[in-house]
């Protein structure tokens, strides 16, 4: 879910080819490490649930970085400011 909020975020300032990109290269890590994760270490279905988790963690990691450095008007930041959370 997190990953969707962020590229919808994105999407909405208009960064559509950046959400393009984090969205992609999730699913890019997803593609590589499933034969491996499945067949190669032979961790089945295990593995292929693994996999995907990788790539939305990928995903979102790109996503963040890409609302750091190109967003006008998101932020981040791990404090709590007033009573919104902020990260």
């Amino acid at each position: 879910m997190l990953s969707f909020i962020h590229s919808n975020l994105l999407r909405s300032e208009g960064l559509s080819k950046e959400s393009m990109i984090g969205t992609a290269g999730g699913a890019i890590v997803n593609i590589i490490l499933d034969p491996i994760m499945i067949s190669g270490l032979g961790w089945g279905a295990s593995g292929a649930a693994i996999a995907t988790v990788i790539g939305y963690i990928f995903s979102d990691a790109v996503f963040l970085v890409m609302v750091k450095r190109k967003s006008r008007i998101l932020g981040l930041s791990l404090f709590v400011v007033g009573k919104n959370i902020c990260l």
